[in-house]
């Protein structure tokens, strides 16, 4: 593995340094992140590729990854204090050196981003065909990526300290687990630093951070931790009589969250709403009449009890006793555990069932394809011995989340102080999706002090996509919320919701209304 320190300025591109690679990983480190470093490996696209140009008809080339049209990346972000996170990235299939940057994460806690790229935004999908994982060529091109006009990271975090207690391939080499979004945060600036100081023809494109479900705590608190350090660097320089050093800033325009869990108060309780009225528009309800009774009643007992001991006046104890209850009676235990019914689309089952593979049998064909052997050394992440058997979704991150009571921390906060700092702000729900409800994410975001608020509440209007009315949508000032309508979830997953993401996504990132 050759080493770089990035942040000087005679730097080589990362490009130039790729020749020197011999197919290792390249780190990258930075001067003022003392103890972080950034290991990389590329994946050239065909046209670079003497394999690929010699390829008989019906041959396959073994050296290929997802989407070898473009330039894609793989590599660790290594911190200070021990965790390896692990990330994929695409380039455009457009413009590049022009083309916004995403950058994505799963939620969770303990979700891993592979399901994004696998199964939702990203530019190839896995077949369900092959029993022991698909080949490592076998991945099947995806025409509705967000890398279309997009270059897109998707990054698995955080990480535990067990060796197959991260996310994905992520994972902790020493030192205490990540428990809360505030530590999440700064591992992630510090990666963006070092990210946009290796990429530095990516530098000065737009940058929008966006993600999926618990994302709707960690997306507005990382865009935080990045204006605040922005703030930083510009304020030094305005007292030191100086122009901010460009090189020092991240270059963030907005956030996107995808039907997201903001706050616990405002979202919680809208369960009763969507599995025992028509108000969700799913038509008739799925839920017992006697369960439903049962429901309300929880409900009510549930909207009291957790206020008054999780935020009126904190206890440890009765909060959790609280909110454990409540998990179990209101929402998640009644619709999963007694019913069996797909949390993440109310028109579903629960077919390939919750454990381990979130009721899709696709979370399982990425599973094994991200299990292979000949798939981790493409990638560079470590075997199967080194971190024991790839999964989709960590329950001891869940864990270490749920003992700090992270969830229960709004970031409803963080989200109103981005758009009074004049940051967009994209909220996006599939209509079917159950856990994660636009019921209860268009109760949050009603509840939302800011300037723009009265405008926004003028009410939803339809908008678009080839002609066919496709969603509900509502903008004031810098915030817009829109539906997609059918989808659940993940709403990229079908891909009819796909087409219709993409184009929302792309009048996004474009500036346009939808």
């Amino acid at each position: 593995m050759q080493g770089f320190s990035t942040g000087d300025a005679a730097i080589p591109t990362v490009e130039q340094l790729i020749a020197r690679q011999n197919g290792s990983f390249l780190q990258l480190t930075h001067r003022e992140i003392p103890g972080t470093s950034v290991r990389i490996k590329r994946h050239a696209p065909r046209r670079e590729r003497e394999a690929y140009k010699q390829l008989k008809e019906g041959e396959v080339d073994p050296e290929a990854f997802c989407d070898d049209t473009v330039a894609s990346w793989t590599g660790y972000i290594d911190t200070i204090d021990g965790k390896s996170l692990f990330f994929f990235f695409f380039e455009s299939r457009s413009n590049p050196e022009k083309d916004p940057v995403v950058f994505w994460t799963n939620g969770g806690p303990g979700g891993s981003s592979a399901l994004g790229l696998f199964m939702e935004l990203g530019p190839c999908r896995v077949p369900l065909e092959h029993r022991e994982g698909a080949p490592i060529n076998g991945t099947v091109h995806f025409e509705y990526s967000w890398n279309n006009r997009a270059n897109v990271i998707f990054v698995e975090q955080p990480a535990s300290e067990k060796k197959n207690g991260g996310v994905g391939y992520s994972y902790r080499r020493f030192g205490p687990p990540v428990s809360t979004t505030d530590q999440a945060a700064v591992d992630v600036y510090h990666f963006l630093r070092i990210f946009f100081s290796a990429f530095d023809k990516f530098k000065d494109n737009d940058f929008h951070l966006a993600g999926e479900s618990y994302g709707g705590h960690y997306i507005p608190r990382f865009a935080t931790e990045v204006m605040d350090r922005n703030q930083r660097v510009t304020d030094a320089a305005r007292k030191a009589g100086e122009k901010p050093d460009e090189s020092k800033l991240i270059n963030l325009k907005s956030i996107v969250l995808g039907n997201p869990i903001v706050d616990n108060l405002d979202q919680r309780f809208s369960f009763y709403s969507v599995a025992c009225t028509k108000q969700a528009g799913y038509g008739r309800p799925r839920l017992p009449i006697s369960t439903c009774k049962q429901v309300y009643q929880d409900t009510q007992r549930c909207m009291i009890n957790i206020k008054k001991y999780c935020y009126d006046s904190f206890s440890e104890t009765d909060c959790r006793a609280h909110h454990e209850y409540c998990e179990d009676h209101v929402g998640w235990g009644v619709w999963v555990d007694q019913f069996h019914l797909n949390p993440y689309d109310a028109s579903d089952d629960c077919k390939a069932g919750f454990e381990p593979d979130l009721c899709y049998a696709e979370s399982g064909a990425i599973a094994r394809y991200l299990d292979r052997e000949d798939v981790r050394s493409l990638l560079g992440a470590r075997s199967r011995n080194e971190s024991g058997t790839y999964a989709v979704s960590s329950s001891e991150v869940a864990e270490n989340f749920q003992a700090s009571f992270d969830a229960l921390r709004s970031s409803k906060q963080y989200v109103a102080g981005l758009l009074e700092r004049d940051l967009r702000v994209l909220v996006y729900v599939g209509s079917y999706d159950v856990v994660c409800n636009w019921i209860g994410n268009l109760e949050w975001v009603n509840n939302l002090e800011y300037e723009g608020a009265i405008d926004f509440k003028k009410g939803l209007t339809g908008w678009m996509e080839g002609g066919k009315e496709v969603g509900l949508t509502a903008t004031g000032g810098n915030l817009t919320y829109a539906t997609v309508t059918g989808a659940g979830h993940m709403v990229p997953f079908k891909k009819h919701h796909a087409k219709s993401a993409l184009a929302m996504i792309n009048r996004w990132l474009d500036g346009q209304s939808l």
